[in-house]
């Protein structure tokens, strides 16, 4: 009789963009945000998070308290850390969750991945991109 198997998080961003936003801590947030924007705020806060999932899983199991860290690591801490240039990053978050090889949790991000043209035009123009927030747009 199998009592515990194994389960793991993850929360996927943007490749190459959120790659280098988080990596390059040369880089100025003048409008927010930071580099290290993930790995910061788990440092900061994963006692909170393995102290929760520890006495959780006494009583529910360690999925539920899994997928509450992975949603405040994607969305409250990703929300407060990620740079701000367009709100791209802060909304992305993609988290998920696999327990014992078996996908059971995978929320969808805010924000879609923008594809390279999209981000070389929203750099270029400087305009948060109209998808985001149609009814800004009257669309």
């Amino acid at each position: 009789m199998q009592i515990w198997s194994a389960v793991s998080l993850s929360t996927r961003y943007y490749p190459v963009y959120a790659r280098y936003q988080h990596e390059e801590l040369q880089l100025n947030h003048p409008r927010g945000g930071q580099a290290k924007y993930l790995e910061q705020p788990l440092h900061a806060e994963y006692r909170g998070y393995l102290d929760d999932i520890a006495r959780r899983t006494l009583e529910t199991g360690p999925v539920e308290p899994m997928i509450d860290a992975m949603e405040n690591l994607a969305a409250d801490q990703l929300g407060q850390h990620a740079p701000l240039e367009f709100g791209n990053l802060r909304e992305s978050g993609h988290p998920s969750v696999t327990s014992g090889g078996e996908t059971v949790y995978d929320r969808e991000p805010v924000q879609r991945r923008l594809t390279e043209a999209e981000l070389r035009e929203q750099h270029r123009t400087g305009i948060r991109h109209r998808h985001l927030h149609p009814e800004q747009y009257g669309e």
